[in-house]
């Protein structure tokens, strides 16, 4: 890779999900030195349609996640269907994609809930977003990103197609920052840049 990863951000999106991810990851440039790990529940065979949507709102590379692959700045990892999407580090330092089967989390497979703890344990600078889905998926992945001193970041209610994980994220007091959707993607951008950091 030309640039070092400076950053990571995690990403759980459910109902509503893929517009939100368009918004956010149009606000997202390759010109930043950071990573994007990206679960979005999602019906079996519509992963690698939403990738190319998203492909085309953003400069990034956006791609549906395949195991053992390095993480690079300037990608978008989406993980796949029936695997949930974790990181690791290898003994030179670099973070490679793990896919695991594993049983069902809150019902689903992917769950955001081990890529936000495997991150927050791999990787010192992360970044946890939940934006609009039913239920509490990225709940306790953005408290271990909180506890390890990452920033988190919620979508609002009012912009939200069903508050559910993000309001539970924001009710367990688990969240830095509570934003409508069309601020998600300038604030991930403006921590990235090292601007107004928490």
């Amino acid at each position: 890779p030309s640039c070092e990863l400076d950053a990571l951000v995690t990403i759980a999106a459910s109902t509503g999900g893929p517009p939100a991810l368009e918004a956010v990851l149009s606000q997202q440039s390759v010109s930043l030195p950071a990573a994007y790990m990206i679960v979005q529940h999602l019906p079996k065979g519509f992963h690698e349609s939403l990738a190319r949507r998203l492909s085309q709102v953003t400069d990034l590379d956006v791609r549906v996640a395949v195991s053992g692959e390095p993480i690079v700045p300037g990608v978008a990892y989406l993980a796949p269907h029936g695997t949930h999407m974790m990181l690791y580090r290898v003994e030179e330092g670099t973070l490679r994609v793990g896919l695991e089967e594993g049983p069902h989390i809150h019902g689903v497979r992917p769950a955001a809930d081990p890529l936000m703890i495997s991150a927050a344990a791999a990787y010192p600078s992360v970044m946890g977003v939940v934006l609009s889905g039913m239920g509490s998926d990225g709940v306790a992945g953005l408290r271990a990103i909180h506890a390890a001193g990452g920033r988190t970041i919620a979508q609002d209610e009012a912009t939200s197609v069903v508050w559910g994980m993000p309001g539970t994220a924001v009710k367990e007091g688990v969240v830095s920052e509570v934003v409508p959707l069309d601020l998600v993607g300038v604030e991930v951008r403006r921590a990235l840049q090292g601007e107004g950091a928490a």
